[in-house]
């Protein structure tokens, strides 16, 4: 990791720059949330999906991660990890699926536990009936951390994946996926460590749906 070698605090009192992450992030999060609900509500309103199914589906994932921090401070390198998710929405349509998925990532960096967090709102569309391919998209929040040092910011995930029938309704596959926030800076305590960086995670999970 490339920004906490190079910019690390000696402070670890609270901030304003550290409030403002949290006050953000929360109202993300409930935006997140709201929207959500507002797109699963005809659904679940008389609990049953279209064609019959059950309006909930939920997934969860892991797999391996790495993270790439871009900006004046940062190393270059991507740094390997592990990543978890856990998903849970509604059938907009038989071959759409909407809902939010919260998901982390993490590594350990010899004394420094690096951990990114994410929120999004997420579509999965299943373009071909009868077939186990979809493709993802979705918009939410990232929060990077590392000992003192902070980063969040606006994220967009998108990428693809092929489950295959397990028993009734569950299913089995894999997934590969990005995950991009631009426009966020580094801070810790001091302030502003670094403006205009960028963080990606590309992630390989091995995912169990119930859909």
């Amino acid at each position: 990791m490339g920004a906490e070698d190079r910019y690390r605090p000696d402070s670890r009192r609270s901030s304003p720059w550290r409030a403002a992450r949290s006050s953000r992030a929360a109202t993300l999060v409930a935006v997140l949330v709201a929207t959500a609900a507002l797109l699963a509500m005809p659904g679940t309103a008389s609990g049953q999906g279209t064609g019959g199914q059950d309006a909930l589906w939920w997934s969860v994932g892991a797999g391996a991660g790495s993270v790439r921090l871009t900006c004046d401070i940062c190393a270059t390198d991507r740094d390997q990890g592990v990543t978890l998710h856990l998903g849970l929405g509604a059938h907009a349509r038989d071959n759409l699926d909407v809902g939010l998925e919260l998901g982390a990532w993490t590594r350990e960096d010899g004394n420094v536990r690096e951990t990114a967090r994410r929120i999004d709102l997420r579509a999965i569309l299943r373009p071909w009936a009868g077939s186990g391919f979809h493709v993802i998209g979705g918009i939410g929040w990232i929060g990077y951390s590392a000992d003192e040092l902070g980063y969040d910011s606006v994220a967009l995930s998108a990428g693809a994946g092929w489950d295959f029938p397990l028993s009734g309704r569950w299913r089995v596959g894999n997934r590969v996926l990005l995950d991009a926030a631009s426009y966020g800076s580094f801070s810790n305590d001091q302030g502003v460590a670094a403006s205009e960086v960028s963080l990606s995670i590309a992630r390989l999970e091995v995912v169990l749906i119930r859909r």
